[in-house]
């Protein structure tokens, strides 16, 4: 006695499923629709695409008492210029103060906000008003690997020679180092040499290490 099917053969009804799914894709592609992927991405592509068409120049927002380098240089326009044209102002470089959103001035001179306030100069960090202990300890913050691992205890540091007594970032006369003098040679004899309209020139011939 032979039995009757009661429905559709497994392949049979795969195929119609498929022919179904075919139908439809070709329904909503001749609508203009894309499918949700596509919709997706195009969202996603959307919202890059308005994110990243804010002004590039926009001032990065600051928290607590940091006012921000555009503060910074409606008064100071020519340290600002001026750091810009160093390796402190590469932004591209996160270990750098200009790598701190904003932050390229106050890295190194702290929070302005109070100096901005009152105007006064005392109210900012200031290397040539601050103790030799207090501006080395600003530079070494970053400053702390290779050659500059050897500064803290040195003879220089037990001296109370700072960075600041032989570099300048804002206002250098030699070509690298970023040094006060035009030269190393002129740098070091600015220490370990003394002159007088009566007596020449004397250096003191001694070896300092950093």
């Amino acid at each position: 006695m032979r039995h009757r099917s009661s429905g559709l053969s497994a392949h049979t009804l795969v195929a119609t499923l498929a022919l179904v799914w075919m139908m439809t894709v070709g329904v909503v592609a001749a609508a203009g629709g894309p499918p949700a992927v596509a919709t997706a991405r195009s969202v996603a592509s959307s919202s890059s695409s308005s994110s990243s068409s804010s002004p590039s120049s926009a001032a990065a927002p600051q928290a607590g008492n940091f006012v921000g380098d555009e503060t910074c240089v409606t008064c100071h326009e020519s340290e600002g210029k001026s750091l810009s044209a160093t390796l402190h102002g590469k932004a591209q470089n996160v270990r750098t103060p200009a790598g701190r959103a904003g932050q390229s001035c106050e890295t190194c001179h702290g929070p302005g906000q109070k100096h901005v306030d009152s105007g006064r100069k005392e109210d900012i960090r200031r290397f040539d008003a601050m103790s030799p202990q207090d501006v080395n300890g600003t530079c070494v913050s970053c400053h702390s690997k290779g050659a500059h691992a050897e500064w803290q205890g040195s003879m220089h540091d037990a001296r109370n020679v700072s960075c600041a007594t032989c570099h300048s970032v804002h206002s250098p006369k030699s070509e690298k180092f970023r040094l006060k003098a035009a030269s190393i040679t002129e740098t070091c004899e600015t220490c370990r040499c003394s002159a007088s309209p009566s007596s020449p020139s004397k250096c003191r011939r001694s070896s300092i290490s950093i």
